[in-house]
Order: structure tokens, then C-alpha cells, then sequence
């Protein structure tokens, strides 16, 4: 055989295992998001938990930022405290584990504070855990 034919062979192996021109999601792709729904008025921080797999990469979803603290708790729950300026919708995002949906995780808001500290009731306050962009 020679070198120009191993090389049109080589390119024709090369293209095929390429596929074609779909765009590919990978699960480093995929975050999750905790919607907060809560009373009217804000809140200055929440301690929460989130259960059913690993979660890690958590990120502010407002441009105001904010502190995130959390550890794992054993199992597969995580305890997170945020302190910003907090309001219903959309608080934070996580990657989640490999292969998880997001019907795989809960979240329970533990204690809320107020935005002059003193704790609130959590009565009106909860979390879903929704898949992001849908």
C-alpha cells in the first residue's frame, strides 16, 4: 500500500469516528438549580440541605454574588449556608453526579435569617431542584 493510501485511509477512519454535526452534551455539561420559593421580602441568608447525590461546583445565580459555606454531612447530603440578599426564584446551581436527574435530589431549608440576622420562621420557605436551561 502506499503512503497516499494509508493517509486516505487513515483521513476515512478519522472522519467516520467523527459523527456527524449534533451537537453533544456531556454530563460536565449538566447543572442543576434550588428555586427558592419564599414569603414576600428578603431574607439575608438560608442553611439548607441538599440530598440524593453528590453536589459540587456551587455557584451564586445572582450577579450580586454572595458567600457560599457548605460540607458534607455523611451519605449523600451536603449542608450549605448562603449569605447574600436573598429572594424567591432562582438561588444556586450545582454540578450534580454522573447520570443523577434531578428528581434524584431534595433540598430542605433548615434556618432563615433575617437581613438584620435574627432568625425567621421557615414556614413559606422551600426548595425544588430543577434541571437548568429546562
Amino acid at each position: 500500500m502506499t503512503r497516499i493510501a494509508r493517509v486516505s485511509v487513515l483521513a476515512l477512519g478519522i472522519s467516520i469516528g467523527c459523527g456527524g454535526d449534533e451537537p453533544t452534551t456531556t454530563t460536565q455539561d449538566v447543572r442543576f438549580v434550588l428555586e427558592l420559593t419564599a414569603p414576600s421580602g428578603a431574607s439575608g441568608a438560608l442553611l439548607f440541605e441538599v440530598a440524593g447525590g453528590a453536589v459540587s461546583d456551587l455557584r451564586p445565580l445572582s450577579s450580586s454574588g454572595g458567600q457560599i459555606f457548605f460540607r458534607d454531612v455523611g451519605g449523600s447530603t451536603v449542608r450549605v449556608a448562603f449569605v447574600s440578599t436573598i429572594a424567591a426564584g432562582g438561588l444556586l446551581s450545582f454540578r450534580p453526579t454522573e447520570g443523577a436527574q434531578a428528581s434524584d435530589y431534595s433540598a430542605t431549608v433548615l434556618e432563615v435569617a433575617g437581613l438584620d440576622n435574627s432568625l425567621e420562621s421557615t414556614s413559606g420557605y422551600s426548595l425544588a431542584v430543577v434541571r437548568q436551561g429546562g
